[in-house]
C-alpha cells in the first residue's frame, strides 16, 4: 500500500468511526462532531444530524409517561439501524423521521462539498 493509498484508507476510517461514534450517547455525539470539524465528510455530517434527531426524539419522549416509554422500544430499533448504515457507510435515512432530521439540522451540521 502507498502512502496515497494508505492516507485515503484512514481518511475513510474515520469518516465511518465519526458516523459510528455519533450513536454512542451525548457525549459520543460532541465527541463525533468535534472529529468531524477536523475531517468533515458528507458521511459524518449525514450520520451526526440522523443521531442528532433520534437522541433528541428519545428526551422528549422519556418525558412522556407510559406512551413515549413505550414508543423509545422502536426508537431503539431505529438506533440500531442508524448504526448499521454508518458502518457500512451508507446515507439511508432513517424510517418515519430520518429525512425531517436532515432537514432540520442540515443548517447545525452542514453537507460537506469538496
Amino acid at each position: 500500500m502507498n502512502y496515497q493509498q494508505s492516507e485515503h484508507h484512514i481518511a475513510t476510517i474515520d469518516a465511518r468511526a465519526i458516523a459510528v461514534i455519533s450513536y454512542l450517547s451525548i457525549v459520543g455525539w460532541v465527541i463525533a462532531l468535534l472529529m468531524h470539524g477536523r475531517n468533515p465528510s458528507e458521511c459524518s455530517a449525514f450520520h451526526l444530524r440522523q443521531s442528532l434527531g433520534l437522541f433528541l426524539t428519545w428526551v422528549v419522549l422519556s418525558f412522556i409517561p407510559v406512551i413515549g416509554w413505550l414508543l423509545a422500544v422502536p426508537l431503539f430499533a431505529l438506533w440500531v439501524i442508524g448504526i448499521y448504515h454508518a458502518w457500512t457507510k451508507q446515507q439511508l435515512y432513517l424510517p418515519l423521521l430520518g429525512k425531517w432530521f436532515d432537514e432540520s439540522f442540515n443548517s447545525l451540521i452542514r453537507r460537506h462539498h469538496g
